[in-house]
């Protein structure tokens, strides 16, 4: 058999014999449901400090040494394309922070323009209302009414009717 085999062959044992241990571990401490993520990263770190443990004793061009260089530059790897994600995940959440303030910031302006603008309509229709209610308004209605009706105009087109309509209600 040939070393980087043996190595690869070491390496399984290793981590199987690692994830016994830890399950065992938690079982005689009660700790029940594995978190198979928080598991794994526990692995690993067992698997890490075993290693460098071994690579204290080997020297550079030692097969061994230069396998756990690859991993080491492999977990190197990895770790900065989490980091990565961690800091673009991070941006996202900040980006999603502000735009939900300016999002509450907008719902209160647009409620307090909202009653500005209702109010003021309110006003106006009381205006209006006061202003159908004034005797001179009422005497020109009555005087476009009789005109209208006196004039021959009634029928004669849809708007005169529609007037006719809005004058008598």
């Amino acid at each position: 058999m040939d070393t980087i085999h043996l190595q690869e062959e070491y390496e399984a044992l290793t981590r199987e014999l690692l994830e016994e241990l830890g399950k065992l571990y938690l079982l005689q401490n009660d700790s029940g449901v594995l978190d198979p993520v928080d598991f794994e990263a526990y692995i690993q770190q067992q698997f890490a400090i075993i290693m460098n443990g071994a690579t204290t004793s080997l020297s550079p061009g030692n097969i061994l040494y230069e396998r756990l260089r690859q991993l080491r530059t492999l977990n190197h790897t990895k770790d900065k394309g989490v980091l990565e994600q961690l800091e673009t995940q991070w941006n996202l959440i900040q980006k999603f922070t502000e735009a939900r303030t300016k999002y509450t910031q907008l719902v209160k302006e647009t409620k307090l323009n909202y009653n500005q603008l209702k109010a003021r309509q309110y006003i106006q229709d009381q205006n209006l209302q006061t202003s159908r209610e004034d005797p001179k308004t009422t005497q020109l209605h009555e005087l476009l009414l009789t005109l209208i009706i006196q004039g021959g105009y009634q029928g004669t087109s849809d708007k005169i009717d529609q007037w006719l309509q809005d004058l008598t209600t």
